[in-house]
């Protein structure tokens, strides 16, 4: 059986480090009580209408024009950079 590897991007998010990725904004509804879930991605290109939580420290993967979050550790053991 033979091996395949894929390519894609992804980038990773922090709170303090603007601007943020393409996709990622601020939930916080003012007047709502803050959630710690608050920060999200759209999924599905530029739509903010599919749309995932993020975390502090997580990875987005871009493949095919839609982004997924990866938790950190995840990523580390599961991706490698391609120079």
């Amino acid at each position: 059986m033979k091996t395949y590897k894929k390519l894609f991007q992804a980038e990773q998010f922090h709170i303090d480090q603007r601007p943020w990725p393409d996709g990622v904004f601020d939930f916080n509804i003012p007047g709502h009580r803050a959630s710690t879930a608050r920060y999200r991605v759209s999924t599905a290109g530029n739509s903010q209408f599919l749309f995932t939580t993020i975390s502090d420290g997580d990875w987005i993967v871009v493949d095919n024009g839609e982004r997924h979050p990866v938790k950190d550790e995840t990523f580390k053991k599961e991706y490698v950079l391609q120079e």
